[in-house]
């Protein structure tokens, strides 16, 4: 079952990245016939577009769909948020005190100098027995 799963899903992962370049692949097989038929450029031949704007107007109705999907269906939100769970335990969380200093380096400018000092010293000592 799980291979099946893991199928499905790569199958779906590999058509959202090929799709694109069918697209382009398409366009470059029939490149002649569409510059032909559908460029907006033929008359500006020091463009060079070749059926380039043709395909830029395929790629951005394609980017149009798949917005238009990813509106209609959202993705779920997540089941179970990030949390800290200490208060379960009761711990209380140990919170950092941050010093700095500047020393003056020799170019003339003050370097900035941070350490933390914690307040929880209890996680240094080991439990008595």
């Amino acid at each position: 079952m799980r291979a099946i799963l893991a199928y499905i899903l790569m199958s779906q992962l590999i058509f959202g990245l090929v799709v694109k370049s069918f697209v382009v692949f398409e366009w470059k097989m029939n490149q002649e016939e569409i510059t032909e038929k559908y460029c907006v450029n033929k008359d500006k031949p020091m463009m060079n577009c070749n059926g380039k704007c043709y395909l830029s107007k395929q790629l951005e109705n394609l980017e149009l769909k798949e917005e238009e999907e990813r509106k209609n269906n959202p993705s779920p939100a997540p089941l179970v948020e990030s949390t800290n769970f200490a208060w379960i335990l009761g711990h209380d969380i140990p919170t950092p005190i941050i010093h700095s200093t500047f020393e003056k380096k020799s170019d003339g400018l003050n370097q900035p100098t941070f350490w933390y000092d914690r307040i929880d010293h209890q996680i240094d000592n080991p439990p008595q027995v």
